[in-house]
């Protein structure tokens, strides 16, 4: 092939490097930060109580947790960014760049796992994931269909308990 092609080639593969480098440091720097929040805001938090804060909608959601997650994850995220993205173009041309985004990226990488792995346990993620697929005969065991059962009232009347559950979507 021509020297210009791979010459082309090489720029074309540096440049979709440099691109991969910086989405997973960005990634990594997400993640990290985004675990440390939501274990300094909910301290005690279950899996359960994650997977309701994940799925449920941000309608009603205060507006300085919003603030919050943005200035203390996305913001450090995006000046680390432009720090790499700086150090990227001041030494792309010095011997050892290479060497540079590669202890970076495994840098990004073992943080990145090590965040994620307590967040596991911290969360009992494990156990959740096998209840999961786990059957229960719970709701058949004790399930009444009211069409059912005639509901007679005793003569003497008992309290009644009354349960109102707000914000259940």
């Amino acid at each position: 092939m021509n020297k210009k092609i791979w010459i082309f080639i090489k720029k074309i593969l540096g440049f979709i490097g440099c691109i991969l480098f910086m989405g997973l440091i960005a990634i990594a720097g997400l993640v990290c930060l985004s675990i440390q929040w939501m274990f300094n805001t909910w301290n005690n938090l279950t899996m359960d109580e994650l997977i309701f804060h994940l799925t449920a909608p941000l309608e009603g959601t205060n507006e300085g947790m919003i603030r919050e997650y943005l200035s203390v994850c996305i913001a450090p995220v995006i000046l680390l960014l432009l720090v790499m993205s700086i150090l990227l173009i001041v030494f792309r041309k010095k011997k050892g760049f290479l060497a540079v985004m590669g202890i970076c990226t495994v840098a990004s990488l073992g943080a990145t796992s090590v965040t994620v792995r307590g967040a596991w346990n911290q969360l009992g993620a494990s156990s959740y994931v096998k209840n999961q697929g786990t059957y229960s005969t719970f709701i058949d065991d004790y399930y009444v269909d009211p069409a059912d059962v005639e509901i007679i009232f005793p003569e003497q009347k008992r309290n009644l308990v009354y349960i109102f559950l707000e914000s259940m979507e």
